[in-house]
């Protein structure tokens, strides 16, 4: 706590007193700032006749108790912003997934195809139930995904595929 120091006075008056007149004094080249103290001082314990160990003891367990508070505090936190889903962000390629293992990629260009800026479909060889549909620019594929909305069925035998900004 370099640069502070702790004053303790006999009584109140005084203590209202020397804050009136020491607060901004120069010393040094620099003003003091003064504040009351939030607790009593051990001192101010010992001069009223209770037991200073105790005290502290107190104090101790009164600032553990609010550490781990702020520890619970802080793990709630970070749990509800970890339950928020991330934003997307626009992109031209969209993003397909959840696509049968039967699916042919004519399929898809012909979910695609009539839209507006439609480029091309690009199948994922390694990962067969993810493609992605590539058009002109962001603006072509955000009315794409939202005519289409998150979910696209291709057909009715099968569960509707996702549909996504392609991230960057």
């Amino acid at each position: 706590m370099r640069g502070q120091a702790f004053v303790v006075f006999s009584n109140e008056e005084d203590a209202i007193r020397a804050y009136g007149e020491v607060q901004g004094f120069m010393l040094y080249g620099k003003p003091l700032f003064v504040e009351y103290s939030r607790m009593a001082s051990d001192a101010t314990i010992a001069q009223q006749g209770e037991d200073v160990d105790a005290y502290k003891q107190h104090r101790i367990e009164a600032r553990d108790r609010r550490d781990q508070e702020a520890r619970i505090r802080a793990e709630q936190a970070l749990a509800t912003l970890a339950a928020i889903p991330e934003p997307e962000l626009p992109n031209k390629i969209l993003f397909i997934q959840g696509l049968p293992a039967d699916v042919a990629v004519s399929e898809i260009e012909q979910a695609f195809a009539g839209r507006p800026g439609y480029v091309e479909v690009r199948w994922v060889s390694v990962k067969p139930d993810v493609a992605f549909v590539e058009f002109q620019a962001e603006t072509h594929a955000a009315a794409a995904k939202a005519a289409l909305g998150s979910q696209l069925a291709l057909r009715e035998d099968v569960a509707p595929v996702s549909i996504s900004f392609a991230k960057r």
